[in-house]
């Protein structure tokens, strides 16, 4: 009985130690609230900023883990072509590969073609314009879709296809759509298609989130037309790892087939599908017609921000705790005289500091979702959400930041606190100097951090205007571009059009830029290059406002003999007087220059400019009609040439898109980083400053009476605010050019993965981040500091 009672009597004895541990660090947090919610605002959001760092890196790392199957097996085959002096891969393959591979005897696996484009469907003569997926049957025995009518074996007859749950609704207001028709645009003909089945939307993390599907046999191959009708994505299964290379070996066997191409394939390679869609974002690969992971600049961007912000929010409390643990030595005193051992006093400084950041996790929760709202409202189409009930890995990654973060920021406070002898924290006999050198090493490192996100944030300010001022070469906006069947198509069209007062000019051409990716090796006498080749149309140049430098422009009357060479293809050939030379096209076709114009950026900035050269073409072989449209009138435009093709081609779909598009969305990239690390510049300068405010506020308290004592002794109001903040000025000092040494040899990096013409940092990118930091900090601390040194020396020494 005894025992029992003596075991009950200990536990509500630890139980009463514990809620006194609990009831000090409320007092002390209480006590110094202005301080603590300081801290408390800026951990909640350095949180929130890993939180949602976490969910995008998620996001990515889901991408295609449900496919398990096509993870183990599947390949996509790749391809290496010869570009000018480099040898470059691709994500796609010409489009005869699959049936070759197909019908060879020592490959016995499954061959999948796939390609995707912009298909134009009709139901109850109200039109549609949709992703489609070209597909294999086999496609859907390694990507096991969830029907909720009909079955992907309805994909074996030619006529049938299959849509999704949301296009059903769409179109039948129902997802029991087995057996209904609708009509599907190809090759520019009419032709009706049964559903055969509607499947589950496939979720945003999938390389294959279509729409629609329909058989390959309907997708057009075009030898000489634009590079999505010429190659595809080809997917072979390899049951056995060491099978690879042997497989591999069997379609480099097919190489000679393809030798009549303008840049014939130099080899082929297996590239594994699991974690396929990260390394096409990653390495930006030409060709892919599957859907990419994010890109990885935006997840390191992030990851950059959320770090910085979190080290800045992390230095900031252990400054704090360790400023507040300095004015409790009397009660460390007090309960190491009665018996508290030293654990137990760093059990309670850590687990107070724990407590602070679990309150911050719970404080970070509505600000993760105002990030979250803001970030798909930048990126639309990589939109995540937090939902802790689905996702638990989201609670273990919110606990584990606050226990580190606690852990980490409170060890040396808590540690260098309670070493010290209790008659010397009862006397107040205590050296503080290491604990100053530590306060402004933390300093130094948050305010590094600092400069750190301002340059960054400045750097990307500058490539954004370089961006948008960079000059391409040609006009990339107020252009539309309309695909066409035949010249007749385009006679009639262009008859209708020309008297619209908002159209400037029309031209017709067969390649365009982004459109086309021909390839071509030329020479001149013993010289040789490669560019790319563009068959245009004789008012193209004008239309797209490209430069001319010498000679003239093409005439109705040219053929393709005639053709049009940039300056950096004459350089490379060295041609000193390009006019009227000959050149020989692929060793075989005999033309000549006409014109010399100024070199074209045609892939933007993201990538090498390559030497261009166009060649005249006639009417007969125009697949694209060029509206350019006056900047006034461009949404006038744009309704007069959708009305237009509908009343003359009501059957036929219209596919014009505006060159403005191709730019939006460079610039959306370039803009949305750039607001990223302005956010990241922004909260770390705030967060510093904010954290200085605390430590010189604490030290002002903490040496009131040697500020009285000072002006007593006739120290002016300049001489007091030196002597007591001289070290912080240092530390600022010391952060600044640390920051940006730092920032500078970084920064080259994040840009080279988003450009390869870009601006680097220069001497006004150094003026504009010191000049932020110093200005703001001087007027936020600089005031704090005066309205102590102005006070009265009586009553400052009286508050001692």
């Amino acid at each position: 009985m005894r025992l029992a009672s003596g075991i009950v009597a200990n536990y509500w004895a630890s139980v009463m130690i514990l809620y006194n541990y609990i009831l000090i660090s409320f007092r002390n947090l209480l006590r110094n609230r202005v301080f603590i919610g300081i801290n408390l605002a800026g951990l909640a959001i350095a949180v929130a900023g890993c939180i949602m760092t976490y969910l995008v890196w998620r996001h990515n790392w889901a991408f295609d883990r449900h496919y398990e199957a096509a993870r183990r097996v599947l390949y996509r085959v790749n391809m290496t072509q010869r570009e000018q002096d480099e040898v470059k891969e691709y994500a796609y393959v010409p489009v005869p590969l699959g049936e070759m591979l197909r019908g060879s005897d020592r490959y016995t696996g499954t061959v999948i073609r796939f390609s995707s484009i912009r298909s134009a469907l009709w139901r109850n003569d109200e039109e549609f314009t949709e992703w489609t997926g070209y597909v294999d049957p086999d496609f859907f025995t390694l990507f096991p879709f969830e029907f909720l009518s009909g079955s992907a074996r309805a994909l074996q007859q030619p006529s049938a296809l299959l849509i999704s749950a949301s296009l059903s609704e769409k179109l039948f207001n129902t997802t029991d759509a087995v057996g209904k028709t609708v009509e599907l645009s190809i090759s520019g003909a009419l032709k009706s298609f049964e559903v055969g089945g509607v499947f589950r939307n496939q979720p945003a993390q999938s390389s294959f989130a279509r729409d629609m599907f329909v058989s390959y046999t309907h997708m057009p191959y075009i030898p000489d037309g634009s590079w999505n009708l010429r190659y595809n994505n080809l997917f072979i299964t390899v049951d056995d790892g060491g099978q690879r290379r042997p497989i591999e070996q069997e379609l480099q066997s097919f190489i000679p087939r393809f030798a009549e191409l303008d840049a014939p394939p130099l080899s082929f390679t297996l590239v594994p599908f699991d974690g396929m869609a990260q390394r096409d974002s990653a390495q930006v690969l030409f060709g892919v017609f599957t859907n990419a992971a994010m890109p990885q600049v935006i997840v390191i961007a992030l990851a950059v921000m959320s770090l910085l912000i979190l080290a800045v929010a992390c230095f900031n409390l252990a400054n704090t705790l360790v400023v507040l643990a300095m004015r409790r030595l009397r009660e460390i005193g007090l309960r190491k005289v009665i018996g508290a051992a030293r654990r137990q006093l760093l059990a309670q400084f850590v687990g107070e500091s724990v407590m602070l950041c679990l309150l911050a996790v719970l404080l970070a929760l509505p600000v993760c979702e105002l990030m979250i709202a803001g970030w798909n409202l930048l990126w639309p189409t990589l939109k995540i959400q937090l939902t802790l009930t689905d996702d638990p890995s989201v609670l273990v990654f919110m606990t584990a930041v606050a226990l580190i973060t606690g852990t980490l920021s409170a060890l040396y406070p808590a540690y260098h606190i309670t070493r010290f002898q209790p008659a010397e924290a009862l006397k107040g006999k205590v050296e503080t100097g290491s604990t100053g050198i530590f306060t402004q090493t933390l300093l130094g490192l948050q305010f590094t951090a600092s400069v750190l996100a301002i340059f960054f944030s400045v750097v990307f300010y500058q490539n954004l205007r370089f961006q948008q001022r960079f000059q391409l070469g040609y006009l990339d906006h107020g252009v539309f571009v309309i695909n066409q069947q035949d010249s007749v198509q385009f006679t009639r069209l262009r008859q209708a059009l020309e008297q619209h007062p908002g159209i400037e000019r029309i031209a017709g051409t067969q390649d365009h830029l982004l459109y086309s990716n021909n390839f071509i090796t030329l020479r001149s006498g013993d010289r040789h290059a490669q560019a790319d080749l563009m068959r245009v149309g004789a008012e193209y140049i004008s239309v797209m406002e490209m430069r001319l430098l010498d000679g003239r422009d093409f005439l109705p009357s040219d053929g393709p003999g005639s053709v049009i060479i940039t300056e950096d293809l004459a350089q490379e050939l060295s041609l000193s007087k390009p006019l009227d030379q000959l050149l020989m096209l692929s060793d075989t076709v005999p033309v000549y220059v006409v014109g010399v114009m100024a070199p074209v950026y045609a892939s933007g900035t993201g990538k090498k400019r390559r030497p261009m050269i166009l060649q005249a073409t006639a009417a007969p072989a125009y697949n694209m009609m060029l509206v350019r449209a006056a900047a006034s009138h461009a949404d006038e435009v744009d309704a007069h040439l959708r009305k237009t093709w509908h009343t003359l081609f009501p059957h036929a779909p219209y596919s014009g898109q505006s060159t403005d598009l191709y730019r939006y969305a460079s610039d959306m990239i370039t803009r949305n980083i750039t607001y990223v690390f302005a956010f990241l510049a922004v909260t770390a300068i705030v967060l510093s400053v904010a954290g200085l405010y605390s430590v010189v506020s604490l030290n002002i308290v903490r040496r009131t009476k040697e500020v009285g004592v000072r002006k007593v002794l006739g120290a002016s109001v300049g001489q007091v605010m030196w002597s007591t903040q001289r070290r912080f000025v240092l530390v600022l000092l010391v952060a600044i050019p640390a920051g940006m040494l730092l920032a500078g040899s970084t920064v080259g990096f994040l840009l080279r993965l988003l450009w390869y013409y870009f601006e680097p940092a220069g001497v006004l990118t150094v003026i504009a981040t010191a000049g932020i930091v110093l200005v703001l900090t001087a007027a936020l601390i600089g005031a704090q500091v005066y309205r102590a040194a102005q006070m009265n020396p009586v009553l400052l020494l009286k508050t001692e």
